[in-house]
């Protein structure tokens, strides 16, 4: 179900391409993505944490400007809480957004980036 509701999401941002954590980029029309609005592309990456070991990479993504869809599906409960609370500080630090989209689904987004 969180599925069906995450390509809603992203079919509404016109997403059309996207990148896997190995960095190997896909075309699938409907899903994550990039998009490119005259000059600027703006990488949008998805990962699916199950620890607080899988936050740095999370974090540094986000430091270089990517937008991030965490998917928290296979994470414990206590877990995804100190996931959220840790990068709610990273993003608060660079006056990012973040959007809860489902229980399991958040969105997280630099500042210069308008997703939300």
């Amino acid at each position: 179900m969180s599925g069906i509701m995450l390509n809603k999401i992203m079919d509404c941002f016109n997403l059309w391409r996207y990148e896997d954590n190995d960095g190997n980029w896909e075309d699938e029309d409907g899903f994550f993505g990039s998009v490119t609005e005259g000059d600027f592309l703006l990488n949008i990456v998805t990962y699916k944490p199950q620890t607080m070991d899988d936050v740095q990479e999370i974090c540094d993504r986000f430091l270089d400007g990517d937008a991030v869809i965490l998917y928290f599906e296979q994470a414990e409960e206590k877990d995804k809480e100190r996931i959220v609370d840790f990068l709610s500080g990273a993003i608060y630090s660079q006056n990012g957004n973040i959007l809860k989209i489902s229980n399991h689904i958040y969105a997280i987004s630099p500042e210069n980036v308008g997703l939300f």
